[in-house]
């Protein structure tokens, strides 16, 4: 019998809106920035020092050694949620990106998530319509064939 996989949408939050994360660790609380968000987790930047205090003695992520930590942000409404660190990778000398997946995270919270992607992903489509491209040509063929016989114009048609 074949499984069914359920993939969820990931919104970029916009590098211009900047939202912090609050990373509570079992040692300390740090400060990350959220990058993209789904219904099953979330993707949160971090410079090398914030990453080793919230990873500290880890070269890197194991799935039988898993590194838990609740999280608080806030898109329309506040989100608290506890987490499980599914990987971290460099992304240049001083910035890394943590793919985040939700372990706990309370019922009202889903709804003010789903309320959030759903909203993002309605005026990214409104968007979208706006700016749409013509894609057909203005002008017939029949009405381009016309207009190089008054210019004198002559081309030929490779099949």
């Amino acid at each position: 019998m074949k499984r069914q996989l359920m993939f969820h949408t990931h919104v970029n939050t916009g590098q211009s809106k900047k939202i912090s994360v609050l990373v509570q660790t079992e040692y300390e609380q740090e400060k990350c920035y959220l990058d993209r968000i789904s219904r099953d987790g979330l993707t949160i930047s971090c410079d090398t020092k914030t990453l080793q205090n919230i990873m500290p003695n880890k070269a890197s992520v194991a799935p039988k050694d898993p590194i838990s930590m609740r999280t608080t942000f806030k898109l329309d409404k506040s989100i608290h949620a506890s987490c499980r660190v599914i990987f971290a990778r460099r992304l240049s000398k001083d910035h890394f990106v943590m793919e985040l997946k939700f372990v706990d995270i309370n019922e009202q919270a889903m709804q003010d998530l789903d309320d959030y992607i759903e909203s993002t992903l309605k005026s990214e489509l409104q968007n979208k319509d706006t700016c749409k491209i013509q894609t057909s040509p203005s002008t017939k063929s029949t009405e381009a064939y016309k207009l190089n016989e008054e210019l004198n114009v002559t081309y030929s048609k490779v099949a």
